[in-house]
């Protein structure tokens, strides 16, 4: 493990899922990913979805409107 760290650009790296990355959530600090999805409200359909290690939401929003956007052929969306 110490030499997986070593030679990874990382800076930490979990026993169980090495690409799960430590993400802070009102005040807790766990192991883990930020998975994102969009539904389509009438349907009840997943139509996008992504997984970052990023545990900062605020840069995720605007890329998951586009993705849904793309998918569904429409500009008139309400999220």
């Amino acid at each position: 493990m110490q030499k997986h760290l070593q030679e990874s650009e990382t800076k930490q790296v979990s026993v169980v899922e090495p690409d799960a990355r430590l993400l802070s959530k009102c005040g807790q600090t766990l192991a883990g990913y930020n998975v994102r999805i969009a539904v389509d409200a009438k349907h009840k359909l997943i139509i996008a979805k992504a997984v970052t290690q990023d545990g900062n939401d605020s840069q995720q929003f605007m890329p998951m409107i586009d993705q849904a956007q793309d998918i569904l052929e429409s500009t008139n969306l309400t999220v």
